[in-house]
């Protein structure tokens, strides 16, 4: 007889199979909410990595040159990074090339670039391959110098460089050449300045030739000042739009010339002293925006120096200085792309430093051979330097994020034009504007909302919660408490929708006759109190009605038998025994408040501000990401930073919590409650 197989035990196999899920399912979630604040800590922590300097190889000039003998350097690379050339301008008028090849950097033949036997005296890089030179017999020249980079169609890469001249002025004096001059403008019309060393500022505003035969043009007009000198000039810097010249003596002076206004208008200027020590001004260059500049002084300190408004006049003051040391400061090298700064000094040390945050993003110590002159890439990402043994040296710069760190972040930070140190969120800045990143606003904004909405929803949540629960009918109770508890569904943009147009208004009609002249913004704390409020009540009244009524009965009939009121026993009794799920459930209720989007987005006013007042408006951490998103590119500053606002939100909830539950378990252990 043929023995039967015992049947599968579907029962094990489907409790197996539910274990299995249930297992699975647990993993995940609690795998995903470590993988969400993970996330957003790879995400935010490159804003606090400290800068770099990294070496990318040296090249062999074609002749040892002394630093002396070259004018500028010039560097660019292509998108990727990878490709890199560099140029070099000889004080005689000769341009070389160094340009990626099969062996390495290979360099190109010199080539002539002003055709004249007269040396440069001064190159300044005005930003787009543009140059102005200045030559030993006082002619003014400004060259276009650009390097190219095209495919060579196998898939490498070539360099095309290219150089000429594309305007050139007298600026000689009766006497003597000018000690500084510099060119400005673009194709419609140029501006030439000279500075001469007895403190004559003469100005030539050049127009372009005019119609189909390029008649015309040449110098349109010219005005000069003589500047009476404290001391002997050592530095000048021109600002890009060439209406601010700052001069530097010998003797720590920094004289601010204002060349502002058309050609009839007199020259104004003012001189400052800029160091009670009379130690001289080395080095001046004016900072990406124009507006601040970095003043080098013959200790080797650097400080930064902007107008300030003081009794409604704006005088330049110094906004931030860092300590002296390492000789003269040489050459100030600014970055095209930010307010970051390089400072050469005598004895070959280099620093780099961020101008709005006072940060000293990287020191380097005195090598040999010493580094005489320096370029920085469009870009900043790449530093050119011409060492003391005449080869050229490549150096990737890695400035990670320098308007973010703790200072950018969580420091009161003086601004440009501001009269004094504040807290400031401006993302969105015009070309060359300042970023201002600091978070304290929005953490208070954040706190200030949560908190007036609580101030507005907990008392009657609470009232609410202990009337349904203790005094009122028990059918009342049935019926009432589904619909507060419904309340919680409405779309948080409804309830913004409804306080931006609807209780904004209303309440700025009604409270406009007590308020008189007082300051009064129509999407304020009030209205935030009352929509975030109403959002909240439905959380705090479900669970402290809960709590409430878990309360055993026998507690309060005691209280009642020994002769206490329905309230006395209430208070006296039945709230404290409720202590903990009360507790639990204000928390809960602020921890929502917290992270409310919507309401605060669209009725706060979405103005980053730190005020007591309650008719002000403010801005939230939470609304910040929802209206910054879309203009933070991949990997920007303000990518990561909206990371870095999401980790402060986690982590600011996530305490609330802890908080409520660490809390709530001592009201528990001390009430006695399960």
């Amino acid at each position: 007889m043929k023995k039967l197989r015992p049947l599968p035990n579907f029962s094990r196999l489907a409790d197996w199979a539910a274990e299995a899920i249930i297992t699975i399912a647990g993993l995940a979630v609690i795998l995903t909410l470590a993988a969400m604040p993970a996330l957003m800590l790879k995400e935010a922590a490159p804003l606090f990595l400290p800068p770099g300097l990294k070496p990318l190889g040296k090249i062999e000039s074609p002749e040892k040159l002394d630093p002396g003998q070259v004018a500028a350097l010039i560097v660019s690379a292509d998108l990727s990074g990878k490709n890199r050339a560099a140029g070099l301008l000889a004080r005689d008028g000769r341009l070389a090339f160094a340009v990626p090849g099969e062996g390495g950097m290979a360099f190109l033949p010199w080539r002539p670039l002003t055709g004249s036997a007269a040396a440069i005296r001064q190159a300044e890089n005005l930003g787009g391959g543009k140059f102005s030179l200045l030559r030993e017999d006082g002619v003014l020249n400004l060259a276009q110098i650009d390097l190219e980079f095209a495919s060579d169609g196998k898939g490498g890469t070539v360099v095309e460089p290219a150089a000429r001249i594309l305007l050139e002025v007298e600026m000689g004096g009766e006497t003597a050449p000018p000690l500084y001059a510099m060119l400005r403008g673009d194709g419609a019309s140029h501006q030439a300045l000279a500075v001469y060393a007895d403190g004559t500022v003469r100005e030539k505003r050049l127009a372009p030739p005019r119609g189909l035969l390029r008649r015309g043009g040449g110098i349109a007009s010219e005005r000069e000042a003589r500047i009476r000198l404290p001391a002997s000039l050592s530095a000048a810097a021109l600002n890009r739009s060439g209406d601010t010249l700052y001069l530097g003596t010998g003797e720590g002076d920094l004289i601010k010339v204002d060349l502002s206004g058309d050609s009839d208008s007199e020259i104004a200027w003012e001189a400052v002293p800029a160091f009670p020590d009379r130690r001289p001004v080395t080095a001046l260059a004016f900072l990406n925006g124009d507006y601040a500049l970095a003043v080098g002084d013959g200790l080797g300190g650097t400080s930064v120096w902007f107008p300030r408004r003081e009794n409604g006049e704006f005088r330049l003051r110094r906004a931030v200085a860092w300590p002296i040391g390492g000789g003269a400061v040489e050459a100030i090298t600014p970055s095209l792309r930010d307010r970051s700064f390089l400072s050469l000094r005598r004895d070959g040390s280099l620093s780099w430093f961020h101008s709005t945050t006072a940060r000293e993003l990287l020191a380097v110590p005195a090598r040999n051979p010493k580094p005489g002159l320096l370029a920085v890439s469009s870009r900043g990402d790449n530093l050119l330097s011409l060492g003391s043994d005449g080869n050229l040296e490549f150096q990737a710069m890695d400035s990670a994020y320098p308007e973010a760190g703790w200072n950018g972040f969580f420091r009161r930070l003086l601004y440009e034009g501001y009269e004094r140190a504040a807290f400031v969120w401006q993302s969105t800045a015009p070309e060359s504007g300042e970023p201002k990143l600091s978070l304290v606003p929005l953490v208070w904004g954040s706190v200030k909302a949560a908190a007036f909405a609580m101030l507005f929803a907990t008392p009657l949540a609470l009232a609410a919660a202990v009337f349904l629960s203790q005094f009122a009918p028990p059918a009342w109770r049935a019926c009432l408490k589904p619909v507060v508890e419904m309340l919680a569904a409405v779309p948080s943009v409804v309830v913004g929708f409804l306080a931006a147009l609807w209780l904004a208004p209303l309440l700025e009609s009604r409270l406009r006759f007590f308020l008189g002249d007082q300051p009064y913004d129509q999407r304020n704390s009030l209205v935030i109190a009352v929509a975030l409020g109403f959002a909240v009540i439905p959380n705090i009244f479900s669970l402290a009605e809960d709590a409430i009524s878990a309360v055993p009965n026998s507690l309060a009939a005691a209280a009642l038998a020994l002769g206490a009121s329905k309230w006395q026993a209430v208070r006296g009794v039945v709230l404290p025994a409720a202590a903990p799920g009360i507790f639990t459930a204000v928390m809960f209720g602020l921890g929502r408040a917290v992270g409310e989007t919507m309401i605060v987005l669209m009725a706060a006013g979405n103005t980053p501000i730190i005020s007591l007042s309650p008719y002000n408006g403010m801005r939230t951490l939470s609304a910040n990401i929802a209206v910054e998103m879309p203009e933070a590119p991949v990997g920007g500053v303000l990518f990561r930073t909206l990371f870095l606002c999401s980790l402060l939100l986690f982590a600011l909830t996530l305490g609330i919590n802890l908080t409520a539950e660490i809390l709530g378990h001592r009201l528990r252990r001390k009430y006695g409650s399960p």
